[in-house]
């Protein structure tokens, strides 16, 4: 009995850590079920974007609604969490593990025409974005991000 405790117990904070994926779906009845897996081809369905954090990485009105903008703009801030950069740029085509001298845990590569965009993150917040057009070089220790804005002069 304890052992089915303490087994629903881990299962419930691995499930919590890992992202899902929940799909609507809508028969020719007009009956909506929700469920991990694709709908069938004969039913409507989309896929449900989740923000798994439930709230416990609420940030002030005011940040929030600058990073809106930001996104709106198409556009990547320091200090960023990582579900507005997904909002602004989408899915990056790859993550991998920042370095040492790169100063960050966490690196999202995104892939274009116009070259190649790095985002590091350092406790799930960007410290900076580089591009093909910007330094390859990290950021010195004192400085807090190299988005374009602040290259600019903003």
């Amino acid at each position: 009995m304890v052992a089915r405790i303490v087994a629903a117990a881990v299962a419930a904070v691995l499930a919590g850590t890992l992202e899902a994926q929940v799909f609507k779906c809508v028969d020719a009845e007009g009956r909506t079920t929700y469920q991990q897996s694709p709908c069938a081809k004969d039913v409507k369905g989309t896929r449900v974007e989740l923000d798994p954090d439930n709230g416990r990485t609420q940030d002030s009105a005011a940040l929030e609604a600058q990073w809106a903008d930001a996104v709106k703009a198409g556009q990547v801030m320091a200090g960023m969490p990582k579900r507005r950069v997904r909002d602004a740029y989408g899915a990056p085509a790859e993550v991998r593990a920042g370095t040492t001298a790169e100063r960050v845990t966490e690196v999202w590569i995104y892939r274009n025409p116009g070259g190649v965009r790095r985002i590091g993150f350092l406790d799930g917040r960007v410290s900076w974005e580089r591009g093909d057009d910007a330094s390859s070089a990290p950021p010195a220790a004192d400085e807090t991000g190299d988005t374009a804005a602040r290259r600019a002069g903003g």
